[in-house]
């Protein structure tokens, strides 16, 4: 574009599961069972499994990233602004849970704050070690930030990234 422009190179370790996760086995298997409540859109069934969770672990960070994800899908424009709340929060929270900047960044790219989205991307791309879930929402999220950029070369950048660690279809 004619001026100088930073590039940051994602040479980030990709881990099939997340690493430093001592979850007891209880916590693992209600995590488990409210994705698989969500993923079957049993919504409120899946809140009350990851409430379960945070009752036991109030500061799990899946359960939190989960309900948030539950409120997206199932109460609107309400359930958008708390979700956008408490991902914030999250982030503060736990900052090494990168699922939240993702989140955060895609949203804020729906909403066209595109600067928002990059500088959540960037502090992503810093990270040294992602596992495979963090990594295909990042390229699904970069992907989907690019199509509102109206920027097809980035998209199809991310999506390149993404069928390398993901079935393409």
């Amino acid at each position: 574009n004619g001026k100088w422009t930073e590039v940051l190179v994602f040479d980030a370790r990709i881990t099939p599961e997340p690493e430093n996760l001592n979850y007891p086995e209880r916590v693992w298997e209600l995590l488990n069972e409210g994705v698989v409540a969500q993923k079957a859109r049993e919504y409120d069934r899946a809140e009350a499994i990851f409430q379960n969770v945070l009752t036991e672990d109030p500061t799990n960070a899946s359960a939190i990233y989960n309900t948030c994800v539950i409120w997206l899908n199932r109460d609107g424009r309400k359930g958008r602004v708390n979700a956008i709340e408490r991902l914030k929060k999250l982030q503060q929270e736990s900052p090494s849970y990168l699922m939240a900047p993702i989140a955060l960044a895609q949203m804020a790219g729906e909403d066209g704050d595109f600067k928002t989205a990059h500088d959540l991307f960037t502090s992503v791309f810093k990270e040294r070690t992602l596992n495979t879930m963090e990594a295909i929402s990042l390229f699904i999220a970069q992907i989907d930030v690019a199509l509102h950029e109206k920027n097809p070369e980035a998209a199809q950048i991310a999506f390149r990234a993404l069928v390398e660690i993901a079935d393409p279809d």
